[in-house]
């Protein structure tokens, strides 16, 4: 008989009579500080479950549905969360530390202070995500749609971000430092007090993208092979910066008139 136990008094949080976990409910359960670290959970039905200061380092939650589930200082470290639906969740202060999220879909959810260092997230759908503070580095989200998604503070550095779906998404004092950007998408995109030293947008599109008090733009890569759709906004205090070092093509397709490089 497969049980759930308390990780830290051993008490019984859930037990069933069937021979395994596989393709289980456990909708709306209370599963806090539960001990599934390396349980196969595939196929389960979490909706709406709580697991919050649970262990799950190496679970298989693949293909699960995990709408509006909750893990809050949960360890979920080399986790398999391949296609999980895991939309409108609140995942705070979580290590997904090397998970597996290739193709799941976190649209709409709260991600802010969680750890996502060298994660897999290639083809993830998170759209209007929250990754307030989250950490990405050196994490693999190559082809991501995440329309209208929040990096604020977030640590993106060495992140892959290739094809990246990113129009209207925003990224205030995020760090973007060395990451690949090669041909994303920054339509609408805010990219404000961002570090930006390194970063690849060998072919990003631009399209009424903000760029304001940005830092390291001089020392981007490929900004004189951006694709422009239309006027992008760039602030004084960035130009006056880098007008001398940015590639003057860049400056006049984002929409610098020739007089205002003149003067700077």
């Amino acid at each position: 008989m497969p049980e759930i136990r308390h990780r830290e008094n051993g008490a019984v949080l859930f037990s069933s009579d069937a021979a395994n976990f596989r393709g289980q409910s456990f909708r709306s359960l209370h599963l806090d500080y539960a001990d599934l670290a390396g349980a196969d959970l595939r196929g389960c039905d979490l909706r709406g479950t709580t697991l919050s200061n649970s262990d799950c380092s190496g679970a298989n939650f693949e293909g699960c549905t995990m709408n509006a589930v909750e893990f809050c200082a949960a360890n979920l470290t080399g986790a398999n969360l391949r296609r999980a639906v895991l939309t409108d969740s609140r995942i705070l202060a979580t290590q997904l530390v090397g998970a597996d999220l290739r193709s799941a879909r976190l649209e709409h959810g709260i991600y802010q202070w969680s750890n996502f260092a060298g994660t897999k997230l290639v083809e993830a759908n998170l759209r209007g995500g929250d990754f307030n503070r989250a950490a990405f580095p050196e994490a693999d989200l190559t082809g991501v749609d995440a329309r209208d998604a929040r990096f604020d503070f977030a640590n993106l550095r060495a992140a892959r971000l290739e094809f990246a779906m990113l129009a209207g998404a925003r990224f205030t004092a995020a760090d973007l430092r060395d990451a690949r950007l090669c041909q994303a998408d920054f339509t609408l995109a805010s990219l404000i007090r961002t570090q930006l030293a390194g970063a690849d947008f060998t072919r990003a599109m631009f399209s009424g993208t903000q760029l304001a008090g940005l830092a390291g733009l001089a020392e981007a890569i490929g900004l004189d092979t951006i694709e422009h759709h239309r006027v992008s906004f760039i602030d004084l205090e960035t130009l006056r910066a880098g007008a001398r070092k940015l590639p003057k093509e860049f400056l006049l397709a984002a929409g610098v008139r020739e007089e205002e490089l003149a003067a700077h």
